[in-house]
């Protein structure tokens, strides 16, 4: 959350920190999408030594193209020397957990799906060969992208578009029924949300989405997942990952169901943890559904730990499917 060293967040914990003696900062994933990440902590920490922020990006990134920044050999130990002192306890150090593996479904579109696919990618090589594509439109297509594979299209004033997702649905429903325990399903859309808890109507399920997009009161989302955690009932969990990502223990589950990739590496990282981590004793399993190659990308930056950015280029380059 203190990576990113230009936003107010990061301003105000300047202004409360810089008197204080002493700071102690605990993260689990310092750079989870790059080494420059590690700069906003130092920032807080001895202003990095005073070195600008594109001095660091210079020493440990290298730039690719106009969107693609890769990590330099030798990054890793640059960003250990930034963040000293400081000590790491691996989990796998600590503790012996069940087996955690992933699998990677792949779906079909359904017509109306893959006919939008198909529009948004001539309207994206176009834009490219014209030369209006920025890292910002680069990142609204790639969301455009994942809303079509879910089945739900935002348009202008946030007015939402349905397309057909019934194989992606009934790939859910298979990989819902393969899994005896506890299951948690993220979707990266409000709307997707709505829209699964009324298709999983024969299921037990609870729904825990952020206050700021219509849902529960804090006691509500609470009970919801106390339930989920000590009763029977509900088996079965929806939620976008943003709002359970980060300090929830749900090792009742044993199965986390990506309906659609998310647009975060952290998110992404941090939510499969909720099932993986002390307490478990289950193997666990992360299935990701999957129909396109910009997805299968996507899940494969994810899992890498890699910035999205430059993710259409890359596959515009090497065609796409």
């Amino acid at each position: 959350m203190y990576k990113d060293r230009t936003t107010s967040r990061h301003a105000l914990a300047r202004k409360l920190l810089a008197t204080r003696d002493y700071l102690w900062m605990m993260t689990g994933t310092p750079t989870p999408n790059a080494p420059t990440d590690a700069y906003g902590l130092a920032k807080l920490v001895n202003n990095c030594g005073g070195e600008s922020y594109a001095s660091f990006q210079n020493r440990t990134m290298m730039r690719i193209n106009q969107f693609i920044f890769k990590p330099r050999s030798g990054a890793h130990a640059e960003v250990h020397r930034l963040l000293q002192p400081s000590v790491r306890f691996a989990i796998s150090d600590c503790i012996d957990l069940p087996p955690c593996t992933t699998q990677r479904r792949e779906v079909d579109l359904s017509p109306a799906q893959a006919k939008a696919y198909k529009e948004l990618k001539r309207d994206y090589v176009l834009m490219t060969r014209q030369g209006q594509i920025t890292a910002q439109n680069e990142a609204v297509l790639r969301m455009k992208l994942i809303q079509i594979s879910c089945g739900a299209v935002y348009g202008d004033k946030r007015a939402i578009t349905h397309l057909d997702a019934a194989p992606r649905i009934r790939a859910l429903r298979e990989a819902m029924e393969q899994c005896s325990e506890k299951i948690i399903i993220f979707a990266p859309l409000t709307s997707v949300i709505t829209m699964l808890h009324q298709e999983l109507s024969d299921y037990s399920c609870g729904v825990v989405r952020g206050s700021s997009d219509g849902g529960p009161s804090d006691k509500e989302r609470n009970q919801t997942l106390s339930d989920f955690m000590a009763k029977e009932k509900p088996r079965v969990l929806i939620a976008h990952p943003r709002t359970m990502a980060h300090g929830l223990t749900l090792t009742q589950a044993t199965c986390v169901i990506w309906f659609g990739p998310i647009d975060s590496t952290e998110l992404y990282l941090q939510a499969n943890k909720r099932i993986d981590r002390p307490g478990q004793v289950h193997a666990t399993t992360i299935v990701q559904l999957t129909s396109t190659s910009v997805e299968t990308e996507i899940y494969r930056r994810l899992e890498a730990n890699e910035t999205l950015q430059g993710a259409l280029l890359a596959l515009a380059k090497g065609g796409w499917e």
